[in-house]
């Protein structure tokens, strides 16, 4: 109930109860001698702190408690009673406020470690979701482009025309992806297999950040030269090393956002641009227009399902895609994930 509330009135409805309670000490403590007793009701309001999640308020509202019972305590009628009577029954209430503290808070500190692991593993579902839509979003255009390519090139032998071998290029880099693809599907898996072998496994591991980017971009380049594309990179504001970041989505990512400007950007440049910086990887790829309102407008594609779970994938991973431009001059998207630099071994 008192978890349902915002945490304002959660608060300010358990420093009342307080009040309360020590406005029923002062009351019967007046009337009999053991009235003080009844000050063990102020660890009632304590204890549910613990379904806050703000450590402060356990020690504001156990403060208020002991401040409030000290005072009842005082201007009540113990002191008018036998000192075997009123002592004892001080001491004894007295001692229960900050052991309800200590119990609030770790009951509260428990809570929220189960809570944080709860949320971690929903987030870890959602990202290896979103990352299984985009393999399979990214496997089925190539293999159904590599069965036409098989049946074009057996036409080709039938009839002994001549084979083109820009579509061959073409279909090539799309099977190199493909592979790739799998690749990010067989190490995904193995990282499921670890944690549920109770092995140490995490999506942000040791990563050679620029030769990632590289290695993804090369693989681009002949599909980008045969549509008269040329990707151009620019890595010098990341530090050779390890980086502590989700390699799966940064490739995955990367190649989505590279493969939308070679199919759907008019012929020109290709600029992909990489920073390092307090704690966050950015990754930049602009190119010559004609602009995804452009795309969408003459129904050219270029933004469709791909580029929508691209976003959701690197949301869940803790970073962000933006739309930085978009114009008839070009495109440009920004990628930011975290990412920690590793100290060499």
């Amino acid at each position: 109930m008192v978890g349902a509330l915002p945490r304002r009135q959660r608060v300010s409805l358990l420093l009342l109860g307080n009040v309360a309670a020590v406005l029923a000490v002062t009351a019967l403590d007046w009337m009999m001698p053991a009235g003080v007793v009844v000050g063990v009701l102020a660890c009632v309001p304590i204890l549910l702190t613990s379904m806050l999640d703000d450590v402060r308020d356990v020690w504001l509202v156990a403060g208020l408690a002991i401040v409030g019972f000290v005072l009842a305590a005082y201007l009540g009628h113990g002191p008018l009673s036998p000192a075997v009577v009123w002592v004892p029954n001080r001491i004894l209430a007295f001692l229960s406020l900050p052991a309800s503290a200590v119990l609030a808070y770790l009951l509260q500190r428990r809570r929220l470690e189960v809570v944080t692991a709860r949320d971690s593993a929903v987030a870890a579902s959602e990202l290896n979701r979103l990352l299984m839509s985009l393999l399979a979003h990214d496997l089925r255009s190539p293999l159904a482009i590599s069965n036409q390519a098989v049946e074009y090139v057996e036409d080709a032998l039938d009839s002994d025309r001549p084979i083109d071998r820009e579509l061959l290029a073409d279909v090539r880099a799309r099977l190199r992806r493909s592979l790739r693809a799998i690749e990010i599907v067989l190490n995904l898996a193995r990282t499921e297999s670890e944690k549920a072998g109770g092995q140490a496994a995490e999506a942000r591991v040791g990563v050679r950040v620029i030769e990632e980017i590289e290695a993804e971009i090369a693989s681009f380049r002949q599909e980008a030269q045969a549509r008269r594309k040329e990707l151009l990179a620019r890595l010098d504001e990341v530090r050779d090393g390890y980086y502590r970041v989700n390699g799966l989505v940064l490739r995955q990512a990367l190649a989505i956002l590279v493969d939308n400007a070679i199919r759907y950007a008019l012929p020109g440049p290709i600029r992909i641009s990489a920073r390092a910086s307090e704690g966050e990887l950015t990754v930049r790829v602009e190119d010559t227009g004609p602009g995804l309102s452009t795309c969408r407008q003459s129904g050219s594609g270029g933004s469709g399902i791909g580029l929508e779970l691209c976003r959701s994938l690197v949301r869940n991973a803790g970073g962000s895609l933006d739309l930085e431009r978009d114009s008839p001059e070009g495109t440009s998207f920004v990628l930011r994930l975290p990412a920690t630099p590793l100290s060499p071994a």
